[in-house]
């Protein structure tokens, strides 16, 4: 992938579009929030929503105090109908993976270098499936950050090969490999999703890539929107997909950069 810019600041403010007030996906207006983490991963986290805490990166943490909040949710920028019945296979099989991974990390699953998707989950669809949901995430990403979009995003969702536009992988979080799941009352210890990230191109200053990242306890994925280019197949295209060390990845400021994290901890400073 390439090495890309981060998409804030000043230096970029003018390459931001006022939101259309549209759908990104299907260009309906009747509009909903989809929420940043699937609000079933905002349960694992803390099922009664009593002890969850959000930062962006800084030093405060502020109390999350329903799975409603404004900071669970991206502003509104998909209908109601792409957010629920057209990607809600994709939503399954994104709680199926995590499920699986729940149940197996303590017996074996955490030392393995790769996974085998179909099987695991039953369904030879399913690495397609995860990777839709991934790129819906990353299209509200985009949309809520003032960008267009790209068209080989609703593509790929509307059922379109991936043309190798599509790139990701999925990782082991190292910070989080041997004590996410120590406390016996919450299986997640934490879900992050990090900044979107662009390489510009040099002549029209506009996003030729982007790329951000999410994880959720010990396991997340990088994805990638590349424009055009011959990457070579992807982790949903593959029979095996292998879980990478995410230290052994690129773009680590990507990973260090979180823009989003939610936690159930104990004693914090609220905002």
């Amino acid at each position: 992938m390439e090495s890309p810019n981060t998409l804030s600041g000043a230096a970029v403010d003018a390459l931001r579009q006022p939101f259309d007030g549209r759908c990104w996906w299907c260009g309906s207006t009747d509009l909903s929030a989809e929420h940043k983490f699937k609000r079933s991963d905002l349960a694992k986290l803390d099922p009664k929503a009593e002890g969850l805490y959000w930062s962006d990166g800084g030093p405060v943490l502020q109390r999350i105090r329903s799975p409603k909040d404004k900071r669970v949710k991206f502003t509104p920028n998909l209908c109601k109908e792409c957010n629920n019945a057209r990607s809600q296979p994709s939503g399954r099989a994104w709680d199926q993976m995590f499920d699986y991974i729940d149940a197996n990390w303590h017996r074996g699953l955490r030392r393995n270098r790769s996974i085998d998707l179909r099987a695991a989950l039953g369904d030879d669809s399913a690495p397609r499936k995860i990777a839709e949901y991934l790129v819906k995430n990353m299209g509200c990403t985009i949309s809520s950050s003032g960008f267009s979009v790209p068209q080989g995003l609703r593509d790929f969702l509307d059922g379109a090969e991936a043309a190798r536009e599509i790139q990701g992988a999925m990782f082991r979080c190292h910070e989080c490999w041997d004590d996410e799941r120590a406390d016996s009352n919450t299986k997640v210890g934490s879900l992050i999703k990090s900044q979107l990230y662009a390489a510009l191109d040099p002549e029209t200053m506009k996003p030729r890539s982007f790329m951000s990242e999410m994880a959720v306890g010990p396991i997340g994925f990088i994805i990638g929107w590349l424009g055009a280019g011959d990457a070579p197949p992807t982790f949903f295209e593959v029979e095996r997909t292998t879980i990478h060390d995410r230290r052994s990845l690129a773009e680590p400021q990507i990973h260090a950069c979180a823009r989003d994290r939610f936690a159930r901890i104990g004693e914090v400073r609220e905002s």
